[in-house]
């Protein structure tokens, strides 16, 4: 299971928070990786979160205006996994 989304950031960001979860049944797995500008992969990107379990966040402070892209990628569980992204950003 894969999944990947794009973001569109405007100016003056202060931080931007990319958090994912799902229902964590001790054996599913997904991982988190973002870039600006470039689609993100497991192997290219500018920040990841590999926790482990369901539960992953990003922050990026001073976030650059524009394309923000992420990738969800499964590390461990079935083919297909529910799960909630979420993208919040925060102003000063």
């Amino acid at each position: 299971m894969q999944a990947d989304f794009t973001v569109e950031v405007g100016a003056g960001v202060d931080k931007l928070r990319f958090t994912l979860n799902g229902k964590d049944d001790g054996a599913n797995d997904l991982d988190l990786f973002v870039r600006f500008g470039s689609a993100a992969t497991t192997s290219v990107y500018d920040a990841r979160s590999v926790l482990g379990g369901m539960f992953e966040e990003i922050e990026v402070n001073a976030p650059t205006a524009g394309t923000w892209h992420v990738h969800v990628a499964r590390y461990a569980g079935p083919a297909l996994i529910p799960h909630q992204l979420t993208v919040t950003a925060l102003e000063p």
